[in-house]
């Protein structure tokens, strides 16, 4: 059960990195709404996430709640990163 656990959490790490990283491209373009988003948008999701996934899964809903959680944060990223790639090449 224990490498199912980290084999899992191995797989968020990657989509958290990206979701880092969309950070840090906001916070350089001195988008500091958007990277404040970024910043705040896995724990805000996080929290429904885990009583969803917990009530329509059990234990490997708590266990999987962490990578939708990234990716609803990557998702939100990427729009806006695209929205953000948009404006820097009309200037």
């Amino acid at each position: 059960m224990g490498s199912y656990i980290l084999h899992v959490t191995f797989l968020s790490l990657f989509i958290s990195g990206i979701d880092m990283l969309f950070t840090r491209i906001f916070q350089a373009t001195a988008q500091g709404t958007a990277a404040f988003i970024m910043s705040v948008i896995q724990g805000i999701t996080l929290i429904p996430v885990l009583n969803i996934a917990n009530r329509m899964n059990g234990f490997h809903g708590i266990v999987w709640s962490l990578v939708i959680a990234d990716a609803v944060a990557f998702l939100v990223g990427a729009i806006m990163l695209y929205i953000l790639r948009n404006k820097l090449q009309q200037d």
